[in-house]
This record gives C-alpha cells, structure tokens and sequence, in this order.
C-alpha cells in the first residue's frame, strides 16, 4: 500500500545528508520556518520518518485482527476503536438463522457501543448512520431469498429460521406480490431487485430509524418504537456521511471495501486532520488510532472511476459485496441461472470491469462452461483479479466442459505459480462438484488455493472420463 520503506535506504541517506550538512555547518543548506530556525535537511529528515511511521502503521493495521488480540472476552475500555467497532459489525450482520446465542450477544454488542458512546461515538450515529446501509442490504437479501423459497419447488424447509416474518411482510408487498412465478429463476431475481428498491426497502429504512436498539441488534421486526432522541446525541456533528466514514476506517482494512464519501472524507482529514475532526465531531485522539498515507487513497478514489468499489452500488440496487453474496447463495440453492442474470447486467453496466467478468464467468461454470471459458480468455494479468483466482475458475470450467487434461495442465500452472509465491483463499466451486459431471453445479466453500488444487487433482487423475481417453489415447 503506497510507498514501502522496509529497508530503511532512503531513510539512512537522508540521516547521514543531514549529520554531513550539520557537520559543515549547515553550509549548503538554508533555514526553514517563521523563525528561521530550523535547516531544510533537518526538516526534510523528520518529514520522511513521519512518513515511514505512518506506513509503518498503515501496514501493520488489521481491522479482523484487532478483536483477536483483546484479552478480555467483553469489550471494556482496553480495546481499541477498531476492535469494538468491528465486533458491532460482525455481530450487527450474523442473521437470526445463525446459531448464535441472542442474550450473549446483545450483551456483547451493547458493550461495544457503550464504549464507543464513551468515546463520542453514539450508538445511533454506529447503527443507523454508519452500518445501517450494510444492516439492510445483508437483512433484505436473507428475506429475498426466504421468501423466494415459495417460488417453484424448492423445500420450504430451504426458509432461513428466523426471517418468516419478514419474508411474509415482503411477499406482502403490492410490488412482490405480483410477480409472475410461471418462471421461477426469472421471478427470484424480480424478488430481489423489488425488494432492493421496492416498498419492502421503504418499510426496513423507517424500521432501521424507529426500531428500538435491541430490535435493531435482534433483526426483531416488532413496530416497537425508540423513544424521542435529541438528534444532537443521535448523530455526529459531520451526519451520517461521517459516521460512515468512522465505520469504514475501522472496521474495513482494505480501501477498496470503503464508500467512496469515506475515501473523500479521509483526504480530507490527512490534509487538515484538525479541521476534518471538528466538522466531523469525533476526537482527533481518537481518529489518530489509524494512521492511512494519501497514496493509497488518491489512487483508490482515482480507481472509482473504472470501477465501483465493494460498497459502491454495482447493479440493481446492490453493491459488488452484495452480488458476491447472492451469487453463492443462489449456486448453493440450484439457481446459477439467476447468478448468470445478475452478472450479466452488472456486466452491462460495467464492461471493462475484469472483477465483474470473472464473477459472470464462475455462475457460467454450472451453466454454459464454453462460455466461461471465452470470458476468462479475455482477463488481463493486470486487471486487478488474482491471476490464481482466474485459473482456477478456467480449470473448472475446462472440466464441467469435460476437458479433464486440460483441466490438470491449468492445475499444473496454478502449482507453479504457487512455487513462486502466489498464495490465495478464494470461494471456488467445490471438487467433488466439480468431479460429477453428470450432476449440476451447486456446491461452493472458501478453499485455499493449493488444498483445492490437491483436492480436486486427486479426483480428476482417476476420473473415468479421463481413463476412457487414456484408452483412446494409446489405440
């Protein structure tokens, strides 16, 4: 992430400039400030060890980590801000569904955002403001894909525990309660794009503002109404585009997973970090606590304009993060096809986004493996998709194609690629999957790259299709 300075040359030539420059008595240098005290190199040297410490923290901050390594198993005033925020969100986000324990949790949460309260950050600027578009997109797709369980012949048991209530409050939607069910996988789409931007949106976005906190945390549909707060203890003083900054700062490592209002409010802040604090209301101790360099910044916002990022709005109403999440859900549910659809709109809107491609052409494995095939052809190296992620997905198509030695010569390049130090975790099409050619597609998981390699070699090498053509090989 922007400069490295890691081996410390530029660092020690500038040390040494300055010890020589003082040495000759500052001879060739000239003073600097309003009082003329200070020399250029001097001044030169301490901005270039800002600079290196603050990469050096850039590098070494880790939003997931940071919970990790709390000691307490409560959240208590020990914790950093990354890791109290962190835990609102990752346990904001688990579902209902989810084999969580609600009591432990809404104590936990509750802690959390009572330190954070303690630190000027108010519970309602965290939830409403600053996770509440993440709150609802992750709550309105769980009722989608509950409610769209009615549609076609799927298992009602298929229903996620937990969200009847609000899939029935969706399929009692004027806008969903239309859609034709004649066309299953085409009607399950309509579902999720209505209720991403349909009435169903209307009711969760006055839910989110008017719920209780406990319903909030609980995902509780209940109409039970918060009571009348001062918008001056509910909001930080920069709105709900600050509060989302603050969320994202903390709680995302990577920039490519903050919104693009976030990335302007961090330039913002790393020129004048005073100023910044002040209109946005939050302490500048506290901001302090993650240091980011401009470099990264500039070129992920300059990076926008190719591309939106994970939690930009990508299509229908969904941010890249979304699609991703509904595409697994979709496969793991028998319904690629409407993978394919949704990524071939966003595809439409985006057509040199090579991320997007190699999205459409992982859903196009379990349905038109050819055509997979001719995407990822089109993927550069430098398009920003790990070129391990690209050929795995070529080699499960080549084998859904039923090009099983083509499929191990891919398998081959990747083992190489990873004898020269590329590393990855991917979600990837299961082998055993994979493997059963003559059985669909619907099994997906988060692999590292070489066990999904080994594993799904070991399949291939004694594959009846393959035996069948070593046979026809050899006469």
């Amino acid at each position: 992430m922007g400069r490295t300075w890691d081996d410390g040359v530029l660092l020690k030539t500038l040390e040494a400039g300055a010890d020589s420059c003082a040495a000759a008595g500052h001879r060739a240098c000239t003073p600097t400030g309003t009082r003329a005290t200070r020399y250029r190199c001097e001044v030169l040297l301490e901005q270039h060890r800002d600079a290196a410490e603050l990469q050096r923290r850039a590098d070494a901050f880790d939003a997931g980590q940071a919970v990790l390594e709390q000691q307490s198993l409560m959240p208590d005033d020990s914790w950093p801000t990354a890791a109290l925020l962190r835990v609102v969100h990752d346990e904001l986000l688990r579902g209902p569904w989810e084999r969580v324990d609600p009591h432990r949790r809404g104590i936990l949460v509750g802690s959390a955002l009572a330190r954070l309260g303690e630190r000027g950050l108010p519970a309602d600027a965290v939830v409403r403001s600053g996770l509440g578009g993440v709150l609802r997109r992750r709550l309105i797709g769980a009722a989608a894909l509950t409610c769209g369980v009615g549609l076609g012949e799927a298992d009602p048991s298929d229903r996620l525990p937990g969200m009847e209530t609000w899939a029935d409050a969706l399929g009692g939607c004027p806008d969903i309660a239309s859609i034709d069910p004649s066309e299953p996988e085409a009607a399950r789409l309509t579902l999720m794009v209505g209720a991403m931007r349909g009435d169903f949106r209307v009711l969760v976005d006055e839910w989110l503002q008017r719920a209780s906190m406990t319903h909030l945390i609980a995902w509780a549909p209940d109409e039970v109404v918060r009571p009348a707060l001062d918008e001056d203890d509910a909001e930080l003083r920069g709105g709900e585009s600050a509060a989302r900054w603050i969320c994202d700062r903390f709680v995302y490592t990577g920039l490519e997973d903050w919104s693009r209002s976030s990335l302007e409010w961090e330039l913002c802040f790393i020129r004048d970090p005073e100023q910044t604090s002040r209109r946005a209301g939050v302490s500048l101790e506290l901001l302090l606590e993650r240091g980011v360099p401009m470099d990264p910044v500039t070129a992920e916002l300059a990076s926008r304009f190719a591309r939106p990022g994970t939690n930009d709005e990508l299509v229908l109403g969904m941010t890249r993060l979304d699609a991703r999440e509904l595409t697994v859900s979709l496969v793991a549910d028998g319904r690629a096809g409407a993978a394919v659809d949704l990524w071939r709109a966003a595809l439409k809107s985006c057509p040199d986004d090579e991320e997007v491609r190699n999205c459409l052409a992982f859903a196009l494995v379990a349905t038109s493996p050819e055509e997979a095939v001719e995407h990822l052809a089109r993927i550069s190296q430098e398009g920003g998709v790990s070129p391990l992620l690209v050929l795995a997905n070529l080699a499960a198509a080549l084998v859904r194609r039923g090009d099983i030695e083509d499929g191990l010569s891919v398998l081959a390049r990747i083992t190489s690629a990873r004898r020269a130090g590329d590393e990855g975790t991917f979600v990837l099409w299961a082998p055993r999957g994979l493997a059963r050619l003559d059985q669909p597609l619907t099994e997906v998981g988060q692999w590292e790259i070489g066990a999904w390699v080994s594993n799904l070699s070991a399949r291939l090498m004694k594959h009846p299709a393959r035996r069948r053509s070593i046979k026809r090989s050899a006469s």
